[in-house]
């Protein structure tokens, strides 16, 4: 709230000031309203779904369920994973893919008898909360993309991945549990990864982004301005030479 000089407006001062004190806020007054209103009115609708349970084959050979929102965006929703080879579109049907994943533990992204993946790629802005979560799955190469900008909790809680390709730009974490780790439910499975590789182009790495996993490699370069706060925080994390 802005606190006003009434001395400066003319309250004490001559006839004449008064009346150019009241004219002022009045001017104040009507301006504070026009404020309040394009700011209301600025607000963002969320989008609404339009249709659901549309299908899309994508060319690693995957088929991917998804949801069509009325801002003429998509979220997948599942992928059956007949090929381990998993590249998640970033368009499906000429719609931009916005998100991907669901949101509860029992609901996964893949089906539950999927145990092998040999490579993930991902570059939707963002993964939802469980994505991936079992503690069955084996992941060879998992690649986060450039344009990944925002996760949820325990995406990969419980896999165990051979290689973490770690590329997002900008990326950020809007909650305080673990988007690869346990995420603070400390029932879930610890997420093992086998060698940790930072991309160049990483900006910032978000809180807790790497935190109660279990990653052990001789050395680990990392060129990001800004490491978010417990960003590797866990006593499975042992790195020889840690380069910043």
């Amino acid at each position: 709230m802005r606190v006003f000089n009434w001395e400066l407006f003319g309250r004490t001062g001559s006839t004449v000031g008064k009346k150019i004190g009241s004219a002022v806020m009045v001017l104040i007054f009507m301006a504070v309203l026009a404020a309040g209103a394009l700011s209301s009115g600025a607000k963002v609708q969320a989008a609404e779904k339009v249709s659901e349970g549309n299908l899309f084959v994508a060319a690693d050979g995957n088929t991917y369920t998804y949801t069509l929102y009325d801002d003429d965006t998509a979220k997948i929703m599942y992928c059956n994973a007949a090929n381990p080879v998993i590249v998640v579109p970033e368009v499906v049907d000429g719609y931009p893919v916005t998100g991907f994943g669901r949101s509860t533990y029992t609901t996964k992204m893949i089906p539950n008898s999927v145990t092998e993946i040999t490579s993930l790629y991902i570059n939707s802005p963002y993964i939802q909360n469980f994505a991936f979560a079992s503690s069955d799955l084996h992941i060879g190469t998992l690649t986060i993309g450039d344009d990944v900008t925002s996760y949820g909790i325990s995406i990969f809680s419980g896999n165990t991945i051979d290689v973490l390709n770690y590329n997002a730009t900008n990326a950020s974490n809007p909650g305080t549990g673990s988007p690869l780790g346990a995420g603070g439910l400390q029932s879930n499975p610890t997420t093992v990864i086998g060698h940790l590789n930072i991309g160049d182009n990483v900006q910032k790495i978000p809180g807790h982004m790497f935190c109660n996993v279990t990653l052990e490699q001789d050395e680990l370069e990392i060129h990001a301005a800004t490491i978010g706060s417990y960003a590797f925080e866990s006593h499975g994390i042992h790195i020889k030479n840690f380069t910043l």
